[in-house]
Formats: structure tokens, sequence, C-alpha cells
């Protein structure tokens, strides 16, 4: 809840975290929060990761046959943000 509420909503940038063979590897991603901690603040880290991980759904989604609805409400910012996906 914390890190929802300090995020930054004019934050567009987010983490890379790749994606292979269905797997995630966040590594990159709690790399980079690491070293940029001391320089970034706590407001533009907290929007990058939730952008990330809604950038990660998105991914998921499109790797489906058929289309995905992915609702997110209560968090990534506290917003309701919803997506369609059609890779049919």
């Amino acid at each position: 809840m914390m890190l929802e509420s300090a995020a930054d909503s004019f934050e567009s940038d987010f983490y890379e975290m790749p994606l292979e063979n269905d797997i995630i590897d966040p590594l990159p991603m709690i790399c980079a929060i690491s070293i940029f901690q001391a320089s970034v603040s706590m407001g533009l880290i907290a929007a990058r990761f939730h952008n990330s991980l809604v950038r990660m759904s998105l991914r998921l989604a499109g790797k489906s046959a058929r289309k995905a609805r992915l609702a997110h409400g209560g968090n990534f910012r506290g917003s309701v943000a919803e997506y369609e996906v059609d890779e049919s």
C-alpha cells in the first residue's frame, strides 16, 4: 500500500523483466531498483515498479491464443486499468 501511494502518476518508464520460456526474470528490475534507490525518488521507483507489472501482465496476456481481458483494481497505483489483448 505504501508503495502504491508513493507512485508518481506522471511517470511512464518501467523496469525490464525478461520473459523466456514463460519464466519471468525479475533480477534486472531488482538490480535497477537497488542501483538507483539513492539517486531516484521513491515516487519514480514505485511508479516504474507498477508500470513494469502492468507491462508484464500485458505481455503474458498477449501470449494467449484467445482474447484475454485484464482488469486491475486495488493495485497498480490504486486505479482501475482495463486492457484488452487480442492475439487470435
